[in-house]
């Protein structure tokens, strides 16, 4: 491709102002002062300056003589034969008419009119500008001068001559046009061709002559821009104009916003000093209290001082009145020696006991001291721990936030984890925290709610999650301060498929295409895989076709295989878990082997059952419901003892259940799972085994005395899980979930706002072919199959409601057919898939 040449046309300012802006008579430039554009009637335009000289010249017409304006200048007649009295004459109307002379007669409509005496005219005497004319047969006149461009005949304005001609505002626009641009009008040329202008190149950023430089020619060949420097200044002194007045925005933004914070932080002061009168208010009554307290020990202490001083003073006065009682009756009667000396005897012994009285048994000594020990000092001490502020340097648009979920694809109903992580104004991160963090969530109906639970880590870093129950678009607003931190919002897409989190087996790597019935017996190939469980983040796969037990970590990534005698051929149904022991079931060889992960001793216990295919754990270590070809349920131990048979048969009957395809047990009570597949659509029952046990069940079966177990013969209680119409999760569908009771008085209906109303209308086409129970969260996982694919129910059974449906999504293999899945304490679920012969891993939580 060429170079693309921009052509444009530059005007020389000098060359415009000579030909455009110059006044054609005095060849001057035109300017706002002496030389002003006027505007001729004519059209053509001329200086002030020379239209006063001009207008000086002037000839004064007698419009009411009938005087042709064309033929004025050619008949002699008309003027006056003196040259010196014809300019006399006219200067005087002249400067009369601009001047605006108050001795100039007065038209009827209020305008001046110029006049000239006939015999002033004919005189040739100079007279002042201000004569009076006096003459009776004086006349009224026009003063008419030529254009000297066009030679028209031009006629100045009554009412302010030159003055009064209109400005020219073209020549007027274009002087400020040129005032303004001359100095950015500035053409380069080239230093060796003075007049060959400078090109620029857009493509390479350089300019250079084209007669002096070979990149015109090098240009020519490749795709480059090419255009005169002049217009490359332009636009660069446009941009950087333009990326002037942003910066200039952006610093009055920044000035807004700090002086908004100043007004901010003024009121937060003025807050928090409230709070602080508020906290020494507290302390105040604190101290008050005490006072109150030292107050009332005094008036305590001086009620029981002044009893005791009352009872005395009480004593004394009894005293007293009785030795009066006795001198008065003394001298009323005459009382012998011997009475006379008893009483001397007995005012003795009075006078010995006034010793006593004579002094106050109380006294009123009350010191306070509050100087005994150092209760000021720790006082004192404590009020400097009274009260601290707490400030933080986090500069809320350096923050950052990670989402810690590792997929980049985000699911409906399943938490999504997102960590703030603050850092100071110099980039340094925060190690404590503290920090007022909101976060709001707008959903994609633009319904807005808080997030509460934000967990501060006291590192500078914040936790929160959140649920998405609708598909589509979510914003999240991160704030600290009331401010964005960087990168906020955060916009996530909500879909309907969960994606997994890693696949093992199938095509022998996670990372490529797997096709159906791809078995191998290599450490990343499955035959049959039946079976799994998870234990102390290592996943156990039984691989029944080829023997052995593979194990895998919690990443998907292959740690080794177990092997032993229990496993051969390949005739193992089930793996289970009981401590730390991992228990097979053989069909082949009706038995059960137990194999210790730790020291990888092995025991063999006979199962006298006819072809067990499926063995579950219950919320006992050592008890286990066991299912036969002919769909029969056992209880039995870990040893293969049967402890009660044909325990579906009593489900069945008291259920109306015809044929169980899966189940599962509880692992917090004595509850099982069943799945129904009867009909066409696969019903999941909870069922209690209360019935089953007493309270001696768990030392009779640590002891092996299986003939003390006595069975309770009470009812069966189930309730009846519905899954929702549409597996799929539609935005519409998931607004709400809601749960309602069936009409039975036993059977708890579980069901979605998806349109239908009844119990018979909700089913939804499958069947169920594995079941498990999550003691972490207690929700029920349900492996649904149909002909097309499998997918995972969620039921919520605090809530007793389904949840959501776990679906692979379209850019990977959906799951064929689930034999087995289980839970860890991540919130992940592992499925199995017997047909393409690869185990997946889900996010359920």
């Amino acid at each position: 491709m060429s170079s693309a040449l921009i052509e444009t046309i530059n005007i020389n300012a000098d060359d415009f102002t000579d030909n455009f802006l110059t006044c054609p008579t005095c060849m001057l430039p035109y300017d706002d002062s002496e030389h002003t554009p006027k505007l001729l009637p004519c059209s053509h335009t001329l200086c002030r300056s020379c239209l006063d000289r001009i207008a000086s010249t002037a000839i004064p017409i007698n419009n009411g003589s009938g005087i042709n304006l064309d033929s004025l200048n050619s008949s002699p007649t008309v003027l006056i034969n003196n040259s010196i009295s014809r300019s006399i004459a006219a200067a005087d109307a002249a400067v009369a008419a601009i001047n605006g002379s108050s001795n100039l007669p007065i038209e009827q409509n209020g305008s001046p009119r110029l006049s000239v005496n006939s015999s002033r005219l004919s005189s040739t005497s100079l007279t002042s500008n201000n004569r009076n004319l006096s003459n009776s047969n004086q006349q009224f006149i026009d003063l008419c001068i030529r254009c000297p461009i066009c030679r028209e005949n031009i006629v100045l304005p009554r009412n302010g001559g030159i003055a009064s001609l209109p400005p020219s505002f073209i020549v007027n626009q274009l002087l400020d046009l040129v005032k303004n641009q001359r100095s950015r009008d500035i053409v380069p040329r080239c230093v060796n061709h003075t007049n060959e202008e400078l090109l620029f190149c857009e493509t390479c950023d350089k300019s250079f002559c084209s007669l002096c430089e070979s990149h015109f020619k090098m240009a020519s060949n490749a795709d480059h821009i090419i255009i005169p420097f002049s217009i490359a200044i332009k636009r660069m002194t446009e941009i950087f104009l333009f990326k002037s007045n942003q910066c200039i925005n952006s610093f009055n933004l920044a000035l807004a916003n700090v002086q908004n914070e100043i007004v901010s932080l003024n009121k937060t002061v003025e807050n928090v000093a409230q709070v602080v009168e508020r906290s020494f208010d507290d302390l105040k009554l604190v101290i008050d209290k005490r006072k109150q307290e030292l107050l009332r020990d005094l008036t305590h202490i001086k009620e029981n001082k002044t009893h005791l001083l009352n009872d005395q003073i009480k004593l004394i006065v009894n005293e007293k009145q009785k030795i009066e009682l006795e001198c008065k009756q003394y001298h009323q009667k005459n009382l012998e020696s011997k009475q006379l000396g008893h009483q001397i005897q007995n005012i003795n012994e009075k006078l010995d006991c006034l010793r006593t009285l004579c002094e106050p048994r109380e006294n009123c000594f009350i010191n306070y001291e509050y100087k005994h020990n150092n209760c000021i000092e720790e006082i004192d001490n404590q009020l400097k721990k009274f009260g601290t502020f707490k400030i933080s340097n986090t500069y809320p648009p350096l923050c950052n936030y990670r989402i810690v979920s590792s997929s980049s694809v985000y699911s409906a109903n399943l938490a999504i984890e997102i960590q703030i992580e603050t850092v100071d104004y110099y980039g340094q991160k925060r190690k404590d925290g503290g920090d007022p963090v909101s976060v709001t969530i707008t959903d994609p109906f633009s319904r807005q709610f808080s997030v509460d639970n934000i967990q501060d880590l006291n590192n500078g870093s914040y936790n929160f999650k959140f649920i998405p129950n609708i598909v589509g678009k979510y914003r999240l607003d991160m704030n600290i301060f009331s401010r964005c931190v960087n990168k906020s919002p955060l916009y996530l897409n909500i879909v309907d498929y969960v994606e997994s989190l890693w696949t093992f087996g199938g095509a022998g790597t996670s990372s490529q295409v797997f096709s159906f019935n791809n078995k191998g017996s290599s450490d990343r190939d499955f035959n049959m895989p039946i079976s799994v469980r998870c234990l102390d983040n290592k996943i156990y796969i039984l691989d029944s076709g080829n023997n052995r037990i593979k194990i895998l970590s919690d990443q998907g990534q292959f740690i080794g295989h177990l092997k032993h005698d229990g496993l051969a051929q390949s005739s193992s149904t089930a793996l289970v878990f009981s401590d730390s022991n991992v228990i097979t079931m053989n069909w082949r060889l009706k038995q059960l082997s137990k194999l210790s992960i730790e020291d990888s001793r092995l025991e063999n216990f006979a199962l006298n059952l006819d072809e067990p295919i499926n063995m579950m754990e219950t919320y006992h270590s050592q008890l286990f419901i066991v299912q036969d070809n002919k769909k029969k349920l056992y209880l039995c131990t870990i040893r293969g003892e049967i402890l009660f048979d044909s325990l579906e048969v009593k489900i069945k009957a008291e259920c109306g259940l015809k044929n169980i395809s899966s189940f599962c047990a509880s692992f917090s009570e004595m509850t099982m799972f069943v799945a129904d597949a009867s009909n066409s659509c696969s019903s999941v029952y909870e069922i209690d085994l209360d019935w089953l046990t007493n309270y001696t069940l768990g030392s009779i079966l640590e002891s092996h005395n299986l003939k003390n177990i006595k069975w309770h013969k009470n009812e069966i209680y189930c309730r009846k899980l519905i899954s929702p119409v549409n597996q799929k999760m539609l935005s519409s569908s998931l607004t709400s979930l809601n749960s309602t009771l069936s009409s039975n008085s036993t059977l708890t209906t579980f069901t979605t706002n998806s349109g239908t109303s009844s119990a018979s209308s909700s089913k939804s086409c499958g069947n169920y072919t594995a079941l498990w129970h999550d003691r972490h969260t207690n929700k029920l996982l349900a492996a649904k199959s149909d002909k097309q694919k499998t997918v995972i129910e969620v039921f919520d059974l605090d809530k007793k409601c389904y949840q959501y449906t776990i679906e692979s999504s379209q850019s990977e293999k959906h799951l064929k057919r689930v034999t087995s899945i289980c839970t860890n304490s991540s919130g992940q679920v592992v499925c199995v898939d017997l047909v393409q012969n690869f185990v997946k891993m889900f996010k359920f939580v």
